[in-house]
């Protein structure tokens, strides 16, 4: 499992003193098959134990659709999940909760009625994550008519050139400014190495204004072969 080589990498990166565990932000997912309240404080415990940690930074619901392991739908309500997501933090398994793909009136029935606020959610004056922050690069979890990720654009490349950077590096630099904490996806030493390197400099207030000019309020990944839970988080209204 990838979990099991990212902690082989964290207590490596630790043993050689290159970091320390207080200097890392480290988060996992509890994925849909283990949304029964009994279920989260055991799944949250075997990922510590892959990662060959003693807690997590923080734990997200993935998403507020429950399966049974055979893809099936479960009936468990999210707010019931929600509650094993407390006592894990109770237990001082994990520091912050939060969720992943909620919709609006999702995360307020979970903020009505549960004690403890998540901890990514932005209208509660929290910082919101973005996954994915370079649209789809995997067309086939993506709707039929998704626009493919383009780093050709002339605006971009220009704002690019003006920085000495990539287009990418521009697109994550722009989410930071938005208050955005974008997690990019890559395997390539080289591209992560440029993904870190984004806060020596900072874009003009114009500047912004034509990257969201990009905006077409799409939603990139939509998980369709999910549309008949009642879970759902994505229907339009």
């Amino acid at each position: 499992m990838a979990d099991c080589r990212v902690g082989t990498a964290i207590q490596n990166k630790i043993a050689e003193g290159v970091v320390a565990r207080e200097d890392l932000f480290i988060t996992s997912k509890l994925w849909n098959d283990r949304h029964a309240k009994k279920d989260v404080v055991p799944a949250l415990r075997e990922s510590l134990a892959r990662l060959n940690l003693t807690y997590l930074d923080l734990f997200l619901i993935h998403w507020p659709i429950a399966q049974f392991a055979n893809g099936t739908y479960d009936e468990t309500d999210y707010v019931e999940t929600w509650k094993g997501m407390i006592e894990a933090q109770v237990l001082g398994l994990v520091r912050s909760i939060g969720v992943s793909n909620f919709n609006i009136q999702q995360l307020d029935r979970l903020i009505t009625m549960t004690p403890v606020k998540p901890a990514v959610l932005q209208e509660q004056g929290i910082v919101v994550v973005a996954y994915t922050p370079f649209g789809s690069l995997f067309h086939s979890k993506a709707a039929p008519d998704a626009p493919p990720p383009r780093t050709d654009d002339q605006t971009l490349l220009k704002i690019a050139d003006k920085y000495h950077k990539t287009v990418a590096q521009v697109n994550l630099r722009y989410l930071i400014e938005l208050g955005v904490i974008p997690i990019p996806k890559s395997v390539t030493p080289k591209r992560i190495g440029e993904n870190i390197e984004i806060f020596d400099f900072q874009l003009t207030q114009h500047e912004k204004d034509l990257m969201k000019a990009f905006d077409r309020n799409y939603r990139t990944i939509a998980v369709p072969m999910w549309m008949d839970s009642p879970y759902y988080p994505f229907h339009k209204k």
